[in-house]
């Protein structure tokens, strides 16, 4: 899910990359907080907060670059 919110991104493919790992781990953390605070399952809950993450970091570079 974190390449596929950066797939699009014009910058050096390093930056991509880095940019890609900022939020698989932004997604996992934030995943495993939330997962632990209203007891849901890990698994599931890290998914569904990477897939949020990702989609709101693609719409902000989407309308960035629409500017």
């Amino acid at each position: 899910l974190p390449a596929l919110a950066v797939r699009h991104s014009s910058s050096v493919a390093r930056a991509g990359l880095a940019t890609a790992y900022v939020i698989g781990a932004a997604g996992y953390i934030t995943g495993l907080l939330v997962s632990s605070l209203f007891d849901f399952p890990s698994g599931p809950v890290i998914v569904w907060v990477l897939a949020l993450i990702g989609i709101v970091y693609a719409l902000l570079m989407s309308q960035r670059h629409d500017a």
